[in-house]
């Protein structure tokens, strides 16, 4: 008897899914919209103020700011519906990158703008663009969640590689032009997380019957019982329990603690390196085109060393 073993194509099932198709399209969109941007980010500020100085402090105040804001941006994702934080994300990125556009376009920007805004753009990011990572999590699991990594690390590759002649052409063809093409992204990323159906609530969408409040005396919080009344108070002190809880966790676990901070610091000096290359190209007259090239080789590098380490 001829028995017939059906077997199924993980990848051409992960494809057939609705929802992992609009949360691909939305997330390549704001990932290429972002690079593209941090690649222009440095000529234009260049081009505003003459100062490699000030577009390094830029630069590292970006980072530092979104760095700090990821603490945070972590407990506000597992405690609210991802759909309205995309929502948010998208809205503040829209806002911020179109005023940068139009300042640009109309030559009305000057640097303290420009501080404040990318500084709103940084916390926005921080705060918010995880929020995409962990929608991941909730429309694809198993097998097919492995896949989709997979597929999203080729996917960041070919967007690390994309992005800095994209970006270059449209640096050369006018100085806002990278920064609309961010508008452009978040608004794609906004339109498909409305595309998904799945519920994006976290934890299945389970709220506490208990929530905790702050001990006004003792400065804990504890279980509160009044509802609706105090529940400003109930979701600081959730998000305060949340905190602790991420953090008694990193410090009974040493090791993470060991490997984390030394891969952090690496990465902040390779960045920086990265940086002061890019601003001493700049600065020593070569043409946006060129540095893309070296920014390409760079993500091809590293693209090269992620298939060696498997």
């Amino acid at each position: 008897m001829n028995t017939c073993v059906k077997t199924t194509n993980t990848t051409s099932s992960l494809w057939n899914r609705p929802d992992y198709r609009s949360w691909f399209l939305g997330d390549t969109a704001a990932n290429f919209a972002g690079s593209i941007r941090m690649f222009a980010l440095p000529f234009a500020v260049m081009a505003l103020t003459g100062s490699a100085v000030r577009a390094g402090l830029i630069a590292t105040m970006a980072q530092a700011i979104g760095i700090v804001c990821m603490i945070p941006g972590g407990i506000i994702i597992d405690r609210f519906d991802r759909r309205k934080l995309i929502y948010i994300f998208s809205i503040l990125g829209i806002t911020v990158w179109s005023l940068i556009a139009v300042l640009f376009a109309t030559e009305k920007l000057t640097f303290p703008i420009l501080v404040v805004l990318t500084s709103v753009g940084a916390t926005n990011t921080g705060l918010f663009g995880s929020a995409t990572d962990a929608v991941l999590r909730t429309i694809v699991r198993g097998e097919y969640l492995v896949k989709a990594q997979a597929a999203n690390r080729g996917r960041d590759a070919t967007v690390e590689l994309a992005a800095p002649p994209l970006g270059a052409a449209l640096y050369s063809f006018a100085t806002w032009a990278p920064f609309a093409s961010s508008v452009l992204g978040y608004l794609i990323l906004g339109l498909c997380g409305g595309l998904i159906k799945s519920d994006l609530h976290p934890r299945g969408g389970v709220v506490e019957e208990n929530p905790v409040e702050e001990n006004s005396e003792s400065g804990e919080c504890t279980q509160n019982r009044t509802g609706i009344a105090k529940s400003f108070r109930n979701a600081y002190c959730t998000f305060i329990a949340d905190f602790r809880e991420g953090w008694g966790w990193i410090r009974n676990h040493r090791l993470v603690l060991r490997i984390a901070l030394p891969l952090s610091l690496f990465n902040v000096g390779f960045t920086g390196t990265q940086y002061t290359y890019t601003y001493a190209l700049v600065l020593s007259g070569r043409t946006p085109e060129s540095i893309a090239v070296y920014n390409m080789a760079i993500a091809l590098f590293a693209f090269g060393g992620a298939i060696l380490a498997g």
